[in-house]
Order: C-alpha cells, then structure tokens, then sequence
C-alpha cells in the first residue's frame, strides 16, 4: 500500500489537448447559458403584469368625463348653484 506522501505514487501532468479544451469551453457555456435563461425567465415569471393601454385608456376617459364635469359647473350661473358649505377644493362635485 502506498503512502500518501509518496513522490512516486503521482503521475506526471499531461498536457490538455484542443478537444479537451473545446469540450470544457462548451460545457462551461452550457452552464452559464443555463443559469442565465433560467433567471431571465424566473425574473420574468415573478413581474407583476401591467395592462398599460387599458389603463392609459381609462384615465383618458376619466379625464374627459372630469373635464366635461367642470365645463358644466363653469357654465352655469354663481346664482342657480350656490357653493355649498361643506364642499372642498379638490374639484369634486357633490350631487343633490
């Protein structure tokens, strides 16, 4: 049985062929591609959804509806429409 610390027991160092080197480089790039798609599509699963053209399209609607609003209470006369007392600066009509 040989001993651990034996000089003989190791073997000499080859030199790493081309293939050897082209196998390694692939198998690395397999991995990093790997890991990379996987937290690409992990990051991508975890993202909430947005439905920005639905909502862009609600507030344009919400902004014509309040600008409609506004021109009618513009429209009518300080005498028809006394400001009541409890309404407030945010431009919020109250209904009767």
């Amino acid at each position: 049985m040989p001993s651990d610390n034996d000089p003989n027991s190791l073997a000499e160092p080859e030199p790493v062929t081309t293939a050897e080197k082209a196998r390694f480089t692939a198998r690395v790039a397999a991995v990093v591609t790997l890991i990379v798609g996987g937290s690409v599509a992990l990051a991508s699963m975890l993202t909430p959804t947005t439905c920005r053209g639905a909502t862009r399209s609600a507030k344009l609607k919400w902004q014509e509806r309040q600008a409609q609003i506004e021109e009618a209470v513009a429209s009518q006369s300080p005498t028809e429409n006394p400001p009541s007392e409890n309404s407030s600066s945010s431009g919020v009509v109250e209904q009767k």
